[in-house]
């Protein structure tokens, strides 16, 4: 990762040499300095243009960045990201890719808000990159294969009606083993790191304090009172205790 210029740096580099409408639109739209990305109606209100006015200068920067010969230095940025998200089965969940991922390659701090805006940037510029905004049962995820993304919903859907078939938690290898078995039925393979990729997708699929997972609108995995949490814990000793003893272990 080293031949590679760092992102902030030389995307800042790249912006700053474009007319002055479009270098502010872009910093202000992604938060390049600041790290507080905002909307189109947002910088449109700023400058007193529509938002759709703000859409075109937008996309008149991306285009005036790929026509210019700075665009060959993001190619080994666009080459990383395509590679990594691949990895994962062409779909990562874009908390994990932004703040895990990224921070992590770069040795840079998950606070570093400029720098995970930046890498957001690269993103959305990028061809092959395709982003889906979250939905009540999805987090907000990236993807470089519509078709993966699709397939990775679908083992998703099905593993969350397992769960809600059999009622049960499930312990890390179980949860890979009735994984498994579901793709098998969909010609689908299986391994940890997909399987972290696709339940890291569900807002639905959560584990516990003792790593059991199941849903999570089911007290033993996300209690929500204190009656709840002195359940697990009863249910996960085995045996009864004294309240104080409860109390001490909530």
């Amino acid at each position: 990762m080293s031949t590679i210029t760092h992102p902030t740096k030389l995307v800042l580099e790249i912006v700053n040499k474009l007319p002055e409408m479009q270098k502010a639109v872009l910093v202000k739209r992604f938060g390049l300095l600041n790290g507080e990305r905002r909307t189109l109606e947002s910088v449109g209100d700023e400058y007193d243009i529509t938002r759709e006015r703000v859409r075109q200068i937008q996309e008149a920067a991306f285009d005036a960045i790929f026509e210019s010969e700075e665009a060959k230095k993001l190619d080994p940025l666009f080459s990383f990201l395509h590679a990594h998200i691949k990895e994962h089965v062409h779909v990562r969940h874009e908390e994990q890719l932004l703040m895990n991922d990224a921070t992590e390659v770069f040795d840079v701090h998950k606070s570093d808000s400029q720098f995970v805006s930046t890498v957001y940037f690269i993103l959305t510029l990028g061809h092959p990159f395709h982003r889906f905004v979250q939905t009540p049962k999805y987090h907000s995820a990236w993807t470089t294969d519509k078709k993966s993304l699709a397939n990775a919903r679908l083992i998703v859907d099905k593993t969350v009606n397992a769960f809600k078939k059999e009622k049960k938690t499930l312990k890390r290898e179980e949860l890979l083993e009735l994984v498994e078995s579901i793709a098998r039925r969909h010609a689908r393979e299986i391994s940890e790191k997909i399987l972290n990729s696709y339940i890291g997708l569900s807002k639905e699929i959560v584990s516990n304090v003792y790593g059991e997972y199941g849903l999570r609108d089911w007290p033993e995995i996300v209690p929500r009172s204190m009656k709840e949490r002195a359940y697990l814990i009863l249910k996960r000793i085995g045996k009864p205790l004294h309240f104080r003893e409860i109390t001490d272990l909530i």
